[in-house]
């Protein structure tokens, strides 16, 4: 079940002048695209750490940690991912209203941002009561896309792009869902130019379980932190 609440006003837009706010309004969030970077099986290490920092240092600045560099890769997926969004919705002859690429706020610390929320059903107590996500990814190489188009299960994913599996399973915690979908399109191939990924929680339960545990630490180290630098 998702709060409405939870579902911030602010977007992606394909004009990056009109992205302004949303940007502003991740600073200093742990967000589902970095999720990763807490999630190594030793346990919030070095990286994690590196991570917590950076998101410490935008609440204190105000200014994101990492400039955005807008490079051929970067600018192909944001001109094609809505297209994957919406080859994805109708081949699976989805049902249901799609919330496309809205800035989820799970708390004053945490947030995502899912290419598709898939709303199946609502209701008027403030909660949407069957929701999926969904996370497009046109990588830019013939070779990277392969390689994601040839991952068929959540762990053949986990092994070929943790990054993005942890994004996926991420986007479904703070949406609090069952079901989620990874997408991986590639617009100019005349076959196989998509591939999907269903995710389901209860196969992953111990997974959803340790984001959970490592939210908290991620939390207190950020609050810790955050407390001895403004004392």
């Amino acid at each position: 079940m998702l709060l409405k609440s939870k579902i911030s006003p602010l977007g992606l837009f394909l004009d990056p002048e009109l992205n302004k706010p949303y940007h502003e309004a991740r600073l200093g969030k742990l967000t589902s695209s970095e999720w990763y970077h807490l999630m190594a099986k030793e346990g919030i290490g070095k990286g994690g750490y590196s991570y917590i920092y950076r998101k410490v240092g935008e609440a204190l600045s105000g200014r994101p940690a990492k400039d955005d560099v807008v490079v051929n890769a970067t600018e192909h997926g944001l001109d094609y991912e809505r297209e994957g969004l919406m080859k994805f919705g109708k081949q699976a002859g989805l049902k249901g209203a799609v919330l496309v690429q809205k800035l989820i706020i799970d708390d004053e610390r945490c947030g995502g941002t899912p290419d598709g929320i898939l709303i199946l059903n609502d209701s008027e107590d403030g909660l949407y009561h069957n929701v999926k996500t969904i996370e497009v990814k046109c990588p830019y190489s013939f070779d990277g896309y392969i390689r994601a188009w040839k991952c068929k299960t959540p762990a053949d994913l986990k092994k070929e792009k943790p990054d993005w599996y942890w994004q996926v399973l991420h986007q479904m915690f703070i949406c609090d869902c069952l079901q989620g979908y990874f997408v991986a399109y590639q617009p100019f191939f005349s076959k196989g130019g998509l591939n999907v990924i269903e995710f389901r929680k209860i196969d992953l339960v111990p997974e959803f379980k340790l984001i959970a545990e490592r939210k908290q630490q991620a939390i207190s180290i950020f609050e810790s932190t955050f407390k001895e630098l403004t004392q």
